[in-house]
């Protein structure tokens, strides 16, 4: 069983979105949300599944243990990156082409990829998302960590003629009752 559920405490009542908390923390099948609602997220689910640059990544724990790890993935992706190109700055410097140097920076990558798997599976996401070999032996550099901000930009809407509201020939009246108004004509 499979339960869908896009914005659930939206105009939800706080007695309403305590009762739908305890349900679905009860809840034993598979559960998606979409919310924006970080409290309830925090209370109800047990693992997350993050869209983020292109790839999806693996939490377990509660929406603040998504949000600490996050946090701390992008701290160590940011030290990679820094590291990476403190490495290529280096290799340059010391005369080697752009190419050689990125050579010499993937083949460290590749060993590190290879060390990494050897291990009992730790911190799976962080080594394979940072490899520097693509495939057929393509050569990738690391991308630096986005941090998104979103802006919105609402251009000015023009002037509009009155009248914005044009009512002709209105009239009412109730159903074997008199007419209350008949002719009626007005603008807004």
């Amino acid at each position: 069983t499979l339960l869908l559920l896009d914005e659930p405490t939206n105009h939800l009542d706080l007695n309403a979105v305590l009762f739908l908390d305890d349900y679905l923390q009860s809840w034993k099948n598979t559960l998606v949300i979409v919310s924006h609602d970080v409290e309830f997220l925090s209370q109800v689910c047990t693992h997350t599944i993050h869209l983020h640059d292109k790839q999806l990544d693996y939490y377990r724990g509660g929406y603040d243990t998504f949000r600490s790890l996050f946090a701390a993935r992008q701290a160590e992706r940011t030290k990679a990156f820094d590291k990476q190109q403190k490495s290529l700055k280096t290799l340059k410097a010391s005369g080697k082409s752009s190419k050689e140097a990125l050579a010499s920076v993937a083949k460290k990558k590749g060993a590190k990829a290879d060390k990494s798997k050897n291990r009992a599976k730790a911190k799976s996401d962080t080594d394979a998302s940072a490899g520097a070999v693509g495939g057929a032996g393509e050569v990738q550099l690391l991308k630096k960590p986005l941090e998104y901000a979103v802006s919105f930009r609402f251009p000015d809407p023009p002037e509009l003629a009155p009248p914005f509201i044009q009512v002709t020939d209105m009239s009412f009246k109730y159903e074997n009752g008199p007419s209350i108004f008949a002719g009626v004509n007005l603008g807004v």
